[in-house]
């Protein structure tokens, strides 16, 4: 009997297993926001700062809620979701207003009208991977709170009016499972 219950929960494990999921981290040497990892807060991308996350308190006491601080995405060929646990999922956008790099809330697939969730591109190296936007990324320190927003570079779009924003190569470390039950 345990065995055929073991064998009927190997299909959802190895599913399980096999998704990709990756942490990011911005490389621009010579810069202050060279090795800073991605991270979400607010419903935004920035680097540096932490991560901020929910998990209701039943999943908590049952320990099924992912014990980090640290932010992560699957996909990123075509579209771009947040490592999140929640049904539903979460999905990364572009404002096409301003270029800011967000992300849905949880249990809501509203996205605003013109932003994009396709357009990134995920390629695994030997030792790491790359996720690219078609002419890049850009982290703005136009926070207040030392975190520099994340920004695509978007045609006819003009980045905020502060005096440090660096392009960056987003660099990906891979992990097993999505690090949050959802972001906030």
């Amino acid at each position: 009997m345990k065995t055929a219950i073991a064998l009927a929960a190997l299909p959802g494990f190895i599913s399980s297993a096999q998704a990709q999921f990756y942490g990011l981290t911005a490389l621009h040497s010579g810069s202050p926001i060279h090795f800073l990892p991605v991270n979400a807060a607010g419903e935004s991308l920035h680097l540096g700062g932490i991560s901020t996350h929910y998990c209701p308190e039943d999943f908590q006491q049952e320990g099924g809620c992912p014990n980090t601080v640290m932010t992560n995405f699957g996909g990123g060929n075509g579209g771009l979701s947040m490592g999140a646990l929640v049904p539903g999922g979460q999905m990364v956008y572009v404002d096409s207003k301003c270029g800011a790099m967000k992300y849905t809330q949880p249990h809501s697939a509203f996205i605003p009208v013109g932003a994009s969730t396709d357009g990134f591109s995920f390629t695994q190296g030997p030792g790491f991977g790359t996720l690219s936007w078609g002419n890049g990324f850009v982290a703005c320190n136009d926070t207040g709170d030392g975190t520099w927003s994340v920004y695509a570079v978007l045609p006819n779009v003009t980045l905020p009016d502060v005096p440090r924003c660096f392009g960056f190569d987003a660099i990906a470390t891979n992990e097993t499972k999505p690090a949050a039950w959802e972001y906030t």
